[in-house]
């Protein structure tokens, strides 16, 4: 016995099947980006569409990827960026964890404004410090709302000690990245 679709269930798969698909997630272009102590690699796109591209960064003393997706959330909200932070956040904390038991991870803390202040694509950054034997690393994770898409740069570099003079050297790396991007970023008119 074959049955027929109700007017509410039609008008539903109607819906469905009209509904705007998401934009993608424009990909900036870094050809403009100089630094001398950093280098930029090529968009990685991932498989599922939702988590759009990342894009490497590395300099001698650390690296940084810069990732750009819309986690298929239409016409995010500066709320919505504050949950993707705090998704970054976590996972610092599960894959530190995870991947190197035995290693010291510190509570997450505010990367004051200063490091990043007038920056589009960051709207608040969290860091963290790292001892694993004798290795002492700052994390940061930031998170950005530009174009409708999410902004996240997760960013590491080796300190000298946990001693907070030692942890300003990493947020100091951190700053010179993000406003190197910024100022790259202009050029190509991606950010205004």
């Amino acid at each position: 016995m074959r049955t027929v679709p109700s007017a509410g269930a039609l008008l539903l798969i109607t819906l469905i099947s009209v509904s705007p698909a998401h934009a993608e997630c424009e990909v900036p272009n870094f050809r403009s980006f100089e630094h001398v102590r950093w280098s930029v690699g090529d968009p990685l796109h991932y498989d599922d569409a939702k988590y759009g591209f990342a894009i490497p960064f590395h300099a001698h003393h650390a690296k940084g990827t810069f990732y750009v997706y819309d986690f298929n959330v239409s016409d995010p909200t500066s709320r919505d960026a504050d949950e993707q932070l705090s998704r970054a956040v976590y996972e610092v904390d599960y894959l530190t964890q995870k991947l190197i038991p035995g290693t010291k991870l510190s509570d997450p803390y505010l990367v004051p404004q200063e490091y990043y202040g007038g920056s589009a694509i960051v709207g608040n950054a969290v860091y963290f410090v790292t001892s694993f034997e004798a290795t002492n690393t700052v994390t940061i994770a930031s998170m950005g709302l530009l174009h409708g898409c999410f902004h996240k740069i997760r960013y590491t570099q080796p300190v000298s000690s946990t001693d907070p003079t030692d942890v300003v050297d990493g947020l100091t790396g951190f700053s010179d990245l993000v406003h190197s991007m910024q100022e790259a970023l202009l050029k190509t008119g991606y950010v205004q």
